[in-house]
């Protein structure tokens, strides 16, 4: 019989836990690793996480290995080799994460057309959306003065019922709800 994979964090790893899934930058992956965590550290086996959040139990299995060899700070992704992405600085994706932040505490929705016309406008990026994503490119004047494009991943903490942070609504102009 195999030995069965048991799960138990102190406090303070729970809080870094927390803090990690606050985190905008994560990939897919990391809450879904953090949330096979959770469920084993609330006393659930690993067929039983495996079911609920519908993964195979090769997923939780790997997930606990990530947790014992480097600890919370280990179950994201590591970087991806290569130049970063450079079309939205961090002071354009701060910018844009406030926006969004305070559009939803305001109640406002954003349109996709919406949303990638204010960054065409104030940030110089054309966003376009196809198969699922964004796609963003630089809309300078010249191709020589941008020759590079992008995935970008917009996302709002505060707004959870949004999807992916960006309302998929039809309107061309921010609305309350």
């Amino acid at each position: 019989m195999p030995k069965s994979l048991r799960v138990e964090l102190t406090d303070g790893q729970r809080r870094d836990l927390h803090a990690l899934l606050a985190r905008r930058d994560l990939t897919a992956y990391t809450p879904q690793r953090a949330g096979c965590i959770r469920f084993l550290d609330r006393g659930r086996s690993v067929p039983e996480t495996a079911d609920l959040l519908e993964r195979n139990p090769v997923t939780v299995r790997a997930a606990v290995h990530r947790l014992r060899g480097g600890g919370i700070w280990a179950l994201p992704d590591a970087p991806r080799p290569g130049r970063p992405a450079r079309l939205l600085g961090p002071d354009d994706r701060a910018a844009l994460a406030e926006l969004l932040d305070d559009s939803a505490a305001k109640g406002i929705t954003w349109s996709v057309p919406t949303l990638c016309e204010w960054l065409r406008v104030g940030h110089g990026a054309c966003v376009g959306s196809g198969q699922g994503r964004l796609s963003a490119t630089c809309c300078a004047a010249s191709s020589d003065a941008c020759a590079y494009s992008t995935r970008i991943r917009v996302a709002s903490s505060s707004s959870p019922a949004v999807s992916g942070g960006i309302s998929m609504a039809n309107a061309f102009s921010p609305s309350t709800s």
